[in-house]
Formats: structure tokens, sequence, C-alpha cells
């Protein structure tokens, strides 16, 4: 089995939080909400689907639009940029679940609900609210033995959408 490695914690204040209510992860109308953020143009990086209904984590720049969009056609929308992506980078972290457990319990641990994680090969994060970012930072960096960095709040090197593997509801 590979051996995984985290060597970084980072931060990252870029994108906004667009939850639709009212719909499950399996219906049509999940169908029309993607087809609008299409027509706009927005891949959305993380999705994540609870009974709640389904967030959606796109570029802060565009949240507005991707709202405004999905609230003119009559679905209930909250839109927050009040959130951070908090996460680790190394290599291998996907073959390892126990660094993805391990991640998800020292979130918690720093009072962050699990609303919306995603796990990669070379990144796992959640998405929180923006005043508990630094304590999940500190946590991570705690627990894996690493520093943290904020990416900064204009541009996130991310490589591109994600799959969610859990989702507790808006943020």
């Amino acid at each position: 089995m590979e051996r995984a490695v985290v060597w970084e914690v980072y931060t990252s204040h870029t994108e906004s939080t667009v939850t639709v209510g009212g719909l499950s992860t399996c219906s049509a109308a999940l169908a029309r909400v993607f087809a609008a953020v299409a027509r706009l143009g927005v891949e959305p990086t993380t999705v994540a689907g609870s009974g709640a209904g389904v967030t959606l984590v796109v570029p802060r720049p565009r949240g507005q639009a991707v709202a405004a969009s999905l609230a003119a056609a009559g679905t209930p929308v909250q839109l927050s940029n009040a959130v951070a992506r908090v996460g680790v980078r190394g290599i291998g972290l996907r073959a390892d679940s126990a660094v993805a457990a391990t991640f998800c319990q020292a979130v918690v641990a720093a009072g962050v609900t699990l609303a919306a994680v995603s796990v990669e090969s070379t990144d796992i994060s959640v998405m929180c609210p923006e005043h508990r970012a630094e304590a999940a930072a500190g946590a991570l960096a705690k627990t894996f033995g690493t520093v943290t960095h904020d990416i900064g709040r204009d541009l996130d090197p991310r490589r591109g959408p994600t799959l969610v593997v859990a989702g507790g509801g808006p943020l």
C-alpha cells in the first residue's frame, strides 16, 4: 500500500457556497440546477448533497451570478461568501483512508462541521465558516506536524472540480 505524506496545510478564501434547498441528490431538479450553472460557464469545485439540499462551491466572483440565476428560476437559494476552504496537501492521501479519518477528526475537534469534504490523491479539504478557518488550520497543522499556508483571497491554484465524499448541510 502506498504511504501517504502530508506536507502542507492551507487555507483559501476564494470561493463561495451556493446552497440550493429542497432537492434530493437524484432528482430532475438537481439536473436543472447543474444545467443553469453550466449555462453561466461556472464549474463548481465541490458539490455536497444532504437531506436539506445541495451545496455548490464556486469561485467567489461568480457566486452572486449563480445564486441570482437559480433564484430567478424560483429555486430556494442561500449564498455565502463568508466561507473558507481548509485543507492538506501531500501524496497518496486518497490511498490511505486513515489520513481522511485523521483529517476529519482534527477538523471536528476544532469545532468545524464536516459540511463539504473533498478527497483527492494530493488534497483533502473542507469548506467551513470563514471565522473557523484559522482554528481548523491550526488543528490540522498540529495533527500532521506541518505549517499552514494562506493561499490568499485572489487566486486559488486548485486544479479543478472535485467529487464530494461527505455532506452535512448548508454552511
